[in-house]
């Protein structure tokens, strides 16, 4: 082997492990290693290489692109120096070239909204430049609510004008506010003193609470409580206002559970509670659940129990095929009407004859005339009876061959009629 060709593959070989070795360095090592690559391809050219014939496509990208100048440089971004081979490279990597470019889109951003705001605020005036404003800047201004501004306004506290709808407030009359006014006075606040306390046995025993119910409740309302005799006892006039849900109305008897009202009357929870909050019923907790007044769940119940006389029902679906009416129609005429009502699974019925009733009052069905009756109670021919309908926009029914008159269109017309 001659030693042009052993030079060669010697730096064939310098190239491949530069190759290889380039994916694991550093920015700086692989600026070193890119240099290195590009002189060997330099040697390998000056040796009488064919570019064609390294099977290497780096290695032809190095022979015939680079360039092999080599310039000192600035990195315009970390401000590191590089071997830059182009007069123009500003970075010494593509990851600096990058954050440059996000970093002067940032500052055109932030520059273009500043240009924003500073046209804006030349051609909007300020609250403090202007002389007349209305209640929202006064608000502003102030640090107050609009509420507050119209309340100073309705008592008198503060000068103003309405106009359209609109009301203004003068700047002036604003400042004249703090030049005559009366100084601030602290109101003194009496305290009313403590005479009755409890203990804690007594509140347990009285309102059928846990202990740890009450140092809770004590707690988060900061209900007053002193030493006495080595024990904690603690005011009786707020233990009382917190917890009289607690004790129940001494008058009634009888206590419903939840559990209780769902066995005797079929009612989801959900319904219990609506029940209880919309009819006001008296309640009280005990040991952690919530009872119901007896009397009061029976009495209300009564009334939604079904007439056992009652034999015919309407479902939803029926009520809409026959009427014709939308369901929150529907709806709000059963809850406005007392129409008793059942429940079976989940379907509800409504008594028949009472929304018959009820929809006979609200619609009540037209009364008609026929021909003959018309004539024979206004004592008119035919031609005179039609000559009335005409003159006076009255339409008519035809059903088959027999024609109808609204009773109480034609009876308007003739009630002022002398009939001869």
């Amino acid at each position: 082997m001659s030693n042009v060709a052993r030079e060669k593959s010697s730096r064939l070989l310098d190239f491949v492990n530069l190759q290889r070795s380039e994916t694991s360095c550093n920015e700086a090592q692989r600026c070193d290693t890119k240099m290195a690559k590009r002189n060997i391809g330099q040697d390998l050219y000056n040796l009488g290489e064919i570019k064609g014939e390294i099977n290497t496509n780096d290695t032809l990208k190095y022979i015939s692109m680079s360039s092999m100048i080599q310039i000192k440089k600035v990195c315009e971004y970390c401000g590191k120096e590089f071997i830059a081979h182009k007069t123009v490279t500003r970075f010494c990597s593509h990851q600096c070239a990058q954050r440059n470019y996000k970093k002067q889109k940032r500052e055109e951003k932030i520059e273009k909204v500043l240009e924003e705001q500073k046209h804006s605020n030349v051609n909007q005036p300020t609250i403090n430049s202007r002389e007349y404003l209305s209640c929202e800047d006064v608000a502003d201004l102030m640090g107050i609510s609009r509420t507050t501004v119209y309340r100073y306004c309705i008592t008198g506290k503060m000068n103003c004008i309405r106009m359209n709808r609109k009301i203004f407030i003068r700047k002036a009359d604003i400042d004249l506010l703090f030049t005559d006014n009366e100084p601030y006075e602290v109101r003194p606040v009496e305290k009313r003193e403590l005479t009755e306390f409890y203990t804690m046995k007594e509140i347990m025993g009285k309102y059928k609470v846990s202990s740890s119910k009450v140092y809770n409740l004590v707690n988060a309302k900061r209900i007053p409580k002193i030493l006495r005799g080595g024990t904690t006892v603690y005011s009786k006039l707020h233990i009382d206002k917190h917890l009289s849900l607690y004790a129940g109305d001494p008058d009634i008897e009888s206590w419903y559970s939840t559990d209780e009202i769902q066995e005797k009357y079929d009612m989801t929870l959900q319904s219990i509670y609506s029940m209880a909050s919309d009819n006001v019923i008296p309640r009280k907790k005990e040991n952690g659940r919530t009872y119901y007044s007896a009397s009061h769940v029976d009495a209300i119940m009564a009334q939604r129990l079904p007439d056992t006389t009652i034999t015919e029902w309407y479902t939803m679906d029926d009520i809409k095929r026959i009427y014709g009416l939308e369901q929150r129609y529907v709806s709000g005429l059963i809850y406005k009407n007392p129409i008793p009502k059942i429940r079976r699974g989940n379907k509800g019925y409504y008594s028949k004859v009472h929304f018959d009733q009820l929809m006979a009052e609200k619609f009540p069905k037209p009364e008609y005339y026929t021909v003959e009756e018309a004539m024979a109670k206004y004592k008119v021919s035919r031609d005179s009876l039609y000559h009335f309908l005409r003159r006076n926009n009255i339409e008519t029914i035809k059903e088959g061959r027999i024609i109808k008159i609204p009773k109480d269109k034609i009876d308007k017309v003739f009630e002022n009629i002398i009939i001869s």
